[in-house]
């Protein structure tokens, strides 16, 4: 259960991060 929700934690961030790099591109 731990390392599913970091693993989904983890994807939720790298599209956030990919989101504010698309914006701030």
């Amino acid at each position: 259960m731990k390392q599913g929700s970091t693993l989904f934690l983890k994807g939720v961030v790298t599209l956030i991060g990919a989101a504010v790099l698309a914006i701030c591109i």
